[in-house]
């Protein structure tokens, strides 16, 4: 009967604790980054070190393909820095690595090379950013819950293939983005020396319009056209005010109408279709190599 007694105070004690909380979804919250803590836990303890050991083992193939037997063969010396990145660690004779023929430096390396193995491991970033988001989600603000819906990325094999559109030929997009950027800042440029008065925002203050100009500095001018330019149908010129067409402003005019023309071919119709082309041409690849 104490016992009895004992359990029914403990679990009353528990149950006014997690009434304290301020919803039940608190609780939740709480059990999601447990488990999402576990799984992290489980992942660095079981399939971080097989990463590690995979990538020096490609390391070694890609060594063999190249130079034949690797000089581990030989048992000579130890294992410098050079060798180390070239041939990856040596081995033992059941085939597994063993670190106790590298220099004091290449040890050191060993390591640093492994961790970035680990933190460039996609599912070791995915689990890690995933807790992160869960504790932030728990202390900081819910909104942080939000990431773990990206998870069905993760699960379904349509939506893996919609992210390696993007992710298998990202050295192609990105170095054409950097040359649509340095193009927009030629266009921002030459806007700012030429064209700034036509860089103006309406702004309505409780029924009464005023007009503010947005290209004052250079950077403001540049982050104008990056934002306005790329986000209109039409351009900059969509965002731009029109000059008129006054005796005044007929010197004006052309290049106006030059500098809107020229920024919708080079950005709207050349710089974004061949970004998407790339994206397209990607998806046919990753079906053909599924075929």
């Amino acid at each position: 009967r104490v016992f009895d007694v004992g359990c029914v105070c403990s679990a009353l004690r528990f149950l006014h604790v997690l009434l304290q909380l301020e919803s039940p979804l608190t609780i939740l919250g709480y059990v999601q980054t447990g488990i999402q803590g576990i799984v992290w836990i489980f992942y660095v303890i079981n399939f971080t070190k097989l990463h590690v050991i995979r990538e020096w083992k490609n390391i070694r193939s890609r060594f063999k393909e190249r130079a034949g037997p690797t000089a581990f063969a030989s048992g000579q010396g130890r294992i410098g820095v050079r060798q180390l990145l070239a041939e990856g660690p040596p081995l033992k004779s059941d085939g597994s690595q063993t670190k106790k023929r590298l220099s004091f430096l290449a040890y050191i390396v060993y390591y640093l090379v492994s961790a970035f193995y680990v933190f460039t491991d996609s599912i070791f970033v995915y689990y890690t950013i995933s807790l992160v988001m869960s504790i932030l989600g728990n202390f900081v603000n819910y909104a942080f819950f939000t990431f773990h819906l990206l998870d069905i990325m993760v699960r379904n094999e349509t939506l893996k293939n919609v992210v390696r559109a993007v992710t298998f030929n990202w050295k192609q997009l990105v170095m054409t983005l950097v040359l649509m950027v340095i193009i927009i800042y030629i266009f921002a440029v030459v806007a700012f020396f030429r064209f700034r008065p036509l860089y103006e925002l309406q702004v309505d203050f409780g029924g009464s319009t005023s007009t503010q100009y947005v290209c004052d500095s250079l950077i403001q001018c540049v982050m104008v056209t990056l934002d306005s330019g790329l986000r209109s149908g039409g351009g900059i010129g969509d965002f731009m005010a029109e000059p008129g067409w006054q005796a005044t402003n007929q010197d004006f005019q052309p290049e106006y109408i030059a500098f809107k023309i020229s920024f919708f071919i080079l950005i709207i119709v050349v710089m974004l279709n061949i970004i998407f082309g790339i994206i397209i041409d990607t998806f046919a690849d990753l079906r053909n190599l599924k075929n």
